[in-house]
């Protein structure tokens, strides 16, 4: 089988292989790496949006994620140290923060100096 190599794109899965030191993979092993991956993340959203909505809310929150990685057996303290062992990768490309910040388009004109007294400030200039 081949290994990972330059002739077919690498996925996220690949990369996160890759830099744990696996410079050889077999696509059918990094397929059915992404498989699992999609299904606990997948898991992992959908436990997390039942606490939500269990407690009444639309919006999760950091404890329903980490009731749902309770359920799941994911331990808190292995992922901290995980993510404190392994290198940041500095390959991949850095993504925008999403929502965006709207941009705002009003183009109130300036009020005039000249504005009569009898014309409350909270009106627009003409």
């Amino acid at each position: 089988s081949s290994g990972i190599n330059a002739e077919w794109p690498l996925g996220p899965g690949a990369h996160m292989c890759k830099q744990q030191g696996w410079h050889q993979a077999s696509r059918s092993g990094l397929s059915l790496f992404s498989d699992i991956a999609q299904h606990y993340i997948r898991n992992i959203g959908i436990l997390t949006l039942r606490y939500s909505l269990h407690g009444g809310r639309y919006a999760p929150d950091l404890d329903d994620l980490g009731n749902a990685f309770s359920d799941l057996g994911i331990r808190l303290t292995d992922l901290q140290t995980m993510w404190s062992e392994t290198e940041p990768n500095r390959g991949l490309p850095q993504v925008c923060s999403f929502p965006s910040q709207p941009i705002s388009n009003f183009n109130f004109p300036e009020a005039p100096s000249g504005r009569p007294d009898y014309i409350p400030d909270y009106l627009p200039s003409l």
